[in-house]
């Protein structure tokens, strides 16, 4: 059935008898009833949470895909470090069920690769816990064979930080609706990378440039998102950011995603820009701070911000919030204005 930590499961008994966490069990149980599908939460990163339907067999051609594509063979290891009640977590179960790999699991935290011993040959993060881990287990996330970051826009800094690995770096896109991601981007490259496709799935955008998902293994009809994206091929993309987060302001679209890539590198505290509704622009580029930051230190950044930024993406006021709110993964919740 499953090999967890080196020891294979052939029952659901034995893995209710073992020390494997409730939460894999209550998957693992799912995954093996006679329903054709499992039923699954989105994270809210995009929109409300709510429950959708995966088929099985998509999740499966799904994992079939990357395990191609990162030729992972039986016995193969693959780190669980993620929480399975998102599809992060369940899609690096059921590839280590599809291709027999050796799932080890360590506990979901912002430092999954501490006290870990065994060689990983496949490994998927979030960009919090990249950022940790090369605070504290640099060492042990060099020798990582193959990794996926996903769940979270990958800053500049730990961009910069991962160029000079040897291993496999890739960042991902995708969403639950997808069975995890679609498409991967290649971080620790010498040359402009964009998200490429997996196996069988095109891509194609539609009037406002968002793109369009064709991926008859994963989903039985096309699938329209809320990313623009430039288009290179019909089997690659570059990402610009949120349709439904442009702001319009004067009559320049800007897009906040393509800001924050740029601020990223003078600002240290949690932030996002976004909208604030003005009589003259209609709305207005606004940047929002977590923390208390004086009026003299809103007016520095701002200066700085000049530095790095186009005339009209330079933020025309500074919010701050004592706290963010997050969505269950912890993504920041953006509020307008």
């Amino acid at each position: 059935m499953i090999k967890i930590n080196g020891t294979y499961y052939s029952s659901l008994e034995e893995i209710k008898n073992s020390s494997t966490n409730i939460e894999l069990i209550q998957f693992i149980e799912q995954w093996f009833n006679k329903e054709n599908f499992i039923n699954i939460k989105t994270s809210g990163s995009t929109g409300t949470p709510k429950e959708i339907k995966l088929f099985k067999q998509h999740m499966t051609n799904s994992a079939k895909a990357t395990c191609t594509f990162f030729n992972l063979k039986e016995n193969d290891t693959a780190l669980l470090c993620l929480p399975t009640k998102y599809i992060g977590g369940q899609m690096m179960v059921v590839r280590s069920i599809v291709n027999h790999l050796n799932l080890i699991i360590t506990k979901p935290s912002l430092q999954p690769l501490k006290n870990l011993t065994e060689k990983i040959d496949f490994a998927a993060f979030t960009p919090q816990q990249v950022f940790h881990t090369l605070k504290e287990n640099k060492k042990a996330f060099c020798t990582i064979k193959n990794t996926i970051i996903g769940g979270g826009a990958i800053n500049t800094k730990l961009q910069r930080d991962l160029q000079n690995f040897g291993n496999n770096i890739y960042s991902t896109y995708g969403m639950t609706e997808t069975c995890s991601h679609v498409a991967l981007k290649k971080i620790n490259s010498s040359k402009k990378e964009y998200f490429n496709a997996l196996p069988n799935i095109t891509f194609e955008v539609n009037k406002n440039n968002c793109l369009v998902i064709n991926a008859p293994n994963i989903s039985n009809e096309k699938i329209t998102t809320n990313d623009v994206v430039n288009l290179i091929t019909n089997t690659s993309f570059e990402w610009l950011g949120r349709y439904d987060n442009v702001i319009n302001s004067g009559g320049i679209k800007i897009y906040p995603e393509e800001v924050e890539e740029k601020l990223q590198t003078i600002i240290s505290e949690p932030f996002y820009v976004t909208s604030k509704k003005d009589n003259e622009l209609g709305d207005k580029l606004v940047l929002v701070i977590e923390g208390n930051l004086s009026e003299e230190e809103q007016e520095i950044i701002i200066k700085k911000s000049k530095e790095v930024l186009q005339r009209h993406h330079i933020p025309k006021e500074v919010i701050c919030f004592k706290e963010f709110k997050k969505t269950p993964t912890e993504k920041i919740i953006r509020e307008k204005f």
